[in-house]
């Protein structure tokens, strides 16, 4: 009897999967949801993920940039720590979109002195993100996304945070075991 029932367990999951694979991601009743990531990218790593994530999930994409970019990973970390030494906000050089049409927004950037960029997480608070669920999604060497949660918390306060994600160099992560968990979610 036991036996039975695991088989049938197994079987009721390779089936859902199978017909999870034929279904359009963001589709709630009769409607399609729509979904845009924000991203910020220095060196690229956060830009690969997005992508990662966009040839997953159908979603449009915004790069968002500062107006002066910070150059290499040496003269990034001296301006960085100015900039929060002296509370300076760079400015962004991506104007703010209307998110009015979408559901979801995936927020992902790289994880500096364990916090999410000053500009970006300006940019954020600037985006009406009311009511909106945001998956945010990190890069670093070796910090995690915690202390970034607590400012996006600040930044969104009226947003559903869902599923944060930080995908560490030094670590093994499971990215397409991240988008699964987002792909199975039928609140989406």
């Amino acid at each position: 009897m036991y036996t039975l029932f695991f088989h049938l367990l197994v079987l009721d999951k390779v089936c859902f999967e199978r017909y999870n694979e034929f279904t359009p991601f963001f589709r709630k009743g009769d409607d399609y949801m729509k979904a845009i990531i924000l991203y910020c990218s220095r060196s690229g790593n956060t830009e690969a993920l997005a992508h990662r994530v966009c040839q997953t999930i159908p979603c449009d994409t915004l790069k968002v940039e500062p107006k002066e970019p910070y150059g290499n990973y040496l003269q990034s970390i001296l301006r960085v720590r100015k900039e929060r030494k002296k509370d300076i906000v760079p400015e962004t050089a991506t104007p703010v979109p209307d998110l009015s049409s979408y559901d979801t927004v995936f927020v992902g950037f790289p994880v500096w002195f364990s916090d999410i960029p000053a500009f970006f997480s300006e940019f954020l608070s600037r985006c009406d993100l009311k009511e909106k669920t945001v998956i945010p999604f990190s890069t670093a060497t070796n910090s995690n996304i915690l202390k970034s949660l607590t400012t996006l918390k600040k930044v969104c306060p009226q947003s559903i945070i869902k599923y944060p994600f930080d995908h560490i160099r030094l670590k093994r992560c499971d990215t397409a075991g991240w988008l699964g968990l987002i792909k199975a979610d039928k609140s989406l």
